[in-house]
């Protein structure tokens, strides 16, 4: 309005404009358009273009900037399964977790691992918590929902172990890095081995859309989260 005044009685329109539509002329040069009409040979009109276009640029600085604010200070969600599921493949068996971005948020560098918590005895017959590290392998991209395995082989302290009698916690951790704030986030998510972990079991298909269709749809991945947590029995 400030400037509109000062260009309306500051005589800098060349064509016969209503305070008006000088108005909404120095309204659209605050956004960044150059408004038509304005004689910026005078000093006086030269200067308010001047200080007018200035703010401009200034109003838009600071709209990007509050822009990248937010971005940078929204956090990826990561959905982990409430279920963890043991199933055979190749003859060893599988410790299963199923993960996703909800968003279609696609994340990179995925590094995953684990723990499994337990009650040991020592020869004092005094008990304490034990935790062995468990190798789990994952993609290194995360678009769309997919499993985190841990195979229990000669190498894993699950070796031997009675699954379907196994008892203590197994932690799960995933860090990665977000596609678009290039910041890292980390997620974590506990199983009770007697309630949490169901064996010979598998989880129910969920991608919807997937990345080889996406990408030559043009269109972001889909997963259906309602079946997210669901198994069905091998």
């Amino acid at each position: 309005l400030l400037f509109s005044s000062m260009y309306f009685f500051g005589n800098c329109s060349t064509i016969d404009y209503s305070f008006g539509v000088i108005f909404l002329q120095s309204l659209t040069q605050l956004l960044g358009a150059n408004p038509e009409g304005i004689d910026v040979t005078q000093t006086q009109c030269s200067f308010i273009f001047s200080v007018a276009s200035a703010m401009g640029v200034g109003l838009k600085s600071l709209a990007f900037a509050f822009c990248v604010a937010i971005l940078q200070d929204a956090a990826p969600s990561i959905l982990f399964s409430r279920i963890a599921t043991v199933r055979l493949r190749d003859g060893f068996p599988l410790l299963m977790v199923r993960v996703d971005a909800p968003g279609s948020r696609c994340l990179l560098d995925v590094q995953a691992s684990g723990e499994w918590f337990y009650t040991a005895v020592t020869s004092e017959n005094e008990k304490y918590y034990k935790y062995e590290p468990l190798k789990f392998q994952c993609q290194s991209t995360l678009q769309m929902a997919t499993t985190l395995c841990h195979k229990i082989d000669r190498t894993s302290p699950l070796f031997g172990q009675p699954l379907d009698e196994l008892q203590g916690i197994i932690s799960v951790q995933l860090r990665a890095v977000d596609v678009l704030t290039r910041k890292e986030t980390r997620a974590v998510t506990m199983y009770m081995c007697d309630t949490d972990i169901r064996i010979n079991h598998r989880f129910k298909d969920v991608v919807k859309t997937s990345g080889f269709v996406a990408v030559a749809e043009n269109r972001a991945t889909e997963s259906d989260l309602f079946s997210f947590h669901d198994t069905d029995p091998i």
